[in-house]
């Protein structure tokens, strides 16, 4: 089928993105008032897809040509748009790369600014599948170390495995220290 929306021709210049950023630059090149440029968007037909897991704020979809979905455009073009949504799943990456890509299955909750259960908020149970199903992050098993969770795409960042031993070794220390001072302060409470 012949693209004549001009979705596929933003999409090749621009890169995947968000539906927004699309009607923006449909309204700029072809002169499109803002109902018919988003008219456009919401009627995409293959070969321009919408990524199939929700992860950007008020139902706004991630538009990609089918030729970019495994590209390292398409997953940087994804973290970007994340970022800029304030999107929860953008703060749990950025969580997860800052702490090296690699934590346990029960601190994921605390770097990913997700509560466990609060009404009206997303869990971090379901920002860690939504993620793991979208192909972003792995649950995996370390021999030692239990149940962790790690990047998965090297275009969004490494996941150091043989630091992570390390790092909570240093950590443990640091915060045994850190107890002591407190302690012999009086800040127990």
């Amino acid at each position: 089928m012949v693209d004549v929306s001009g979705i596929g021709e933003i999409l090749e210049k621009i890169g995947p993105g968000r539906s927004s950023r699309v009607v923006e630059a449909l309204q700029q090149r072809f002169k499109l008032v803002p109902a018919t440029a988003r008219k456009r968007v919401s009627r995409v037909i293959p070969p321009i897809r919408r990524f199939p897991i929700p992860l950007l704020p008020k139902k706004e979809a991630f538009l990609y040509h089918e030729d970019q979905r495994k590209t390292e455009r398409f997953w940087t073009n994804l973290i970007r748009d994340l970022r800029e949504t304030n999107s929860v799943y953008g703060a749990a990456l950025d969580g997860l790369i800052a702490r090296g890509g690699i934590v346990s299955a029960d601190e994921f909750p605390v770097i990913s600014g997700a509560p466990l259960a609060l009404k009206g908020q997303i869990s971090s149970d379901r920002v860690a599948n939504a993620l793991a199903s979208a192909g972003a992050i792995e649950r995996i098993t370390l021999a030692d170390l239990g149940d962790c969770i790690m990047v998965a795409r090297r275009e969004i960042g490494l996941a150091d495995s043989r630091g992570y031993r390390p790092r909570l070794t240093a950590e443990g220390v640091i915060l045994d220290g850190v107890r002591e001072w407190a302690r012999k302060l009086g800040f127990q409470s």
